[in-house]
C-alpha cells in the first residue's frame, strides 16, 4: 500500500479503494481493536473477496505487524530508516566478537 492510499484510511468506506483493500482494513482493525467481534457473518464477507489460503496469509501478516509493533511499542524502539528492517541485537557487542 503506497502513502497516497495510506491517506484515505481515515474515511474508508468513502475512499476509492477497492473492496479487498477496505475488507483488509477492516479485518486489520478487527483483530487489532476488537478480536472477539469476529464471527461467521464477518468471515462470510472476507471469503466474498478472498480465498481462504489468503485469509490465512492475511492473518499471519496483520499478526506479524502488530506483534511487531507491540514489541518495538514496549521496548520504545523506533524504526531508524522506512524503506528497510531494522534490526537490533538483544546481546552485548562483545558476544558476538570471536
Amino acid at each position: 500500500m503506497n502513502e497516497e492510499k495510506i491517506t484515505h484510511i481515515a474515511r474508508l468506506e468513502e475512499s476509492p479503494l477497492s473492496e479487498r483493500e477496505k475488507m483488509a482494513m477492516r479485518y486489520t482493525e478487527m483483530f487489532n481493536l476488537n478480536p472477539g467481534s469476529s464471527d461467521d457473518a464477518f468471515f462470510d464477507q472476507l471469503k466474498a473477496v478472498f480465498t481462504e489460503g489468503e485469509i490465512v496469509e492475511l492473518t499471519f501478516i496483520i499478526m506479524t505487524y502488530s506483534g511487531l509493533h507491540r514489541f518495538n511499542s514496549v521496548i520504545d524502539l523506533e524504526p531508524r530508516d522506512s524503506d528497510r528492517l531494522t534490526t537490533v541485537s538483544v546481546t552485548p557487542a562483545a558476544a558476538h566478537s570471536g
